[in-house]
């Protein structure tokens, strides 16, 4: 009786052993889909500066032909644009702080008058950067 009792503990180790690997197969394939995602959505965002630098650079070829008048009023417009980026970090960080609040999406969405879509994306890009 005793024996069996045994043997039946033994087997019942090894399902739960046999289990736990497979669980954690299971989370090393989903944890590797995520990191697949984000590589690709780096490497997109890597593509769209290197098309902005190449349209950037284009343009600055054109502006040779251009009088100072109008490549001063393109200074301002990139000094413009150089603002745009640090808002963005503003946004960012207004987001993450609305959404430590307790904030939902659509609340944030509404007070920062963003898209609910956008509002994810940077919060799920802020919980990939914590891996």
């Amino acid at each position: 009786m005793i024996l069996s009792l045994l043997i039946l503990g033994i087997l019942l180790i090894i399902v739960s052993i046999l289990l736990l690997i497979k669980f954690k197969n299971e989370e090393d394939i989903k944890y590797n889909r995520i990191n697949k995602i984000y590589n690709e959505i780096n490497e997109y965002n890597d593509t769209l500066d290197d098309i902005i630098l190449n349209l950037d650079f284009l343009i600055n070829n054109n502006d040779i032909k251009s009088t100072d008048k109008e490549k001063k009023v393109k200074e301002t417009v990139d000094l413009n644009n150089d603002k745009s980026s640090k808002v963005s970090t503003d946004t960012k960080s207004k987001i993450y702080s609305l959404y430590d609040k307790g904030n939902t999406i659509d609340e944030i969405a509404k007070l920062l008058n963003k898209g609910k879509r956008e509002i994810e994306i940077i919060l799920k890009l802020n919980n990939l950067n914590k891996f």
